[in-house]
């Protein structure tokens, strides 16, 4: 039997950890390039993501509802968070230049608006 979109999704993802983690164990200086190409645009990036987002989406509710996606995000927040704390430290002071900022709503309209709609859609489809 074939594989089915989500398992291909889900195998996708997996492709990834395998070659940033071998990556990262072999020489991490070459996934900092890695990283510096993929933010170095921001403006294709942003394209792309949402062109992936939104295919990506799509095939998801085929299968899950917006509630059950994002109590998987939830999961993943866990994830990323077990992940971002070892650098707690060194993440305090980018963050705290991002959020002094003036133009931050300027830059990040595009994600906020984004993700108020989503939370909207999430809260309307539990309290429906």
């Amino acid at each position: 039997m074939g594989l089915q979109i989500l398992e291909w999704m889900a195998l996708i993802v997996v492709a990834i950890g395998i070659i940033k983690l071998l990556v990262i164990l072999i020489n991490p200086k070459k996934w900092a390039s890695v990283v510096s190409g993929i933010y170095g645009n921001p403006a294709l990036t942003t394209i792309i993501s949402v062109i992936l987002g939104t295919l990506t989406l799509n095939y998801l509710l085929e299968e899950l509802t917006i509630v059950q996606i994002f109590a998987s995000m939830l999961f993943f927040t866990f994830l990323m968070l077990i992940g971002i704390a070892a650098y707690g430290k060194d993440m305090a002071p980018v963050v705290n230049k991002i959020l002094k900022d003036r133009n931050i709503l300027k830059r990040g309209w595009f994600a906020i608006a984004l993700w108020i709609f989503l939370i909207i859609w999430v809260l309307y489809s539990i309290l429906s």
